[in-house]
């Protein structure tokens, strides 16, 4: 039986993007705290996200990091590379 391959999990991507960015802000020696002043949010608001409770919006990622002069583009696909490869492979669909 063959497997369908890079299928992608809103729920993985969702954390694999908030473990791309916790990553990207310990490079950069970044805090919560620091997060919420930046995009002027409630210190939850950034502790929700960080933690991947709350999906980062693009809004908030594309300020991010353009505050951190990184590019959004890699972020992004680094964090979709993740969530695939950490979602099971189903069945693919034979005719």
């Amino acid at each position: 039986m063959r497997t369908k391959r890079g299928h992608l999990d809103e729920d993985d991507f969702n954390q694999a993007l908030a473990a791309e960015v916790r990553a990207l802000l310990a490079r950069h020696r970044k805090v919560q705290a620091d997060v919420a002043r930046q995009l002027g949010m409630k210190p939850n608001a950034a502790s929700f996200r960080w933690q991947g409770k709350t999906p980062w919006s693009l809004a908030e990622l594309l300020l991010l990091c353009d505050w951190l002069d990184v590019d959004a583009a890699e972020v992004i696909s680094a964090a979709k590379a993740a969530a695939v490869a950490r979602t099971p492979q189903t069945p693919a669909v034979s005719n």
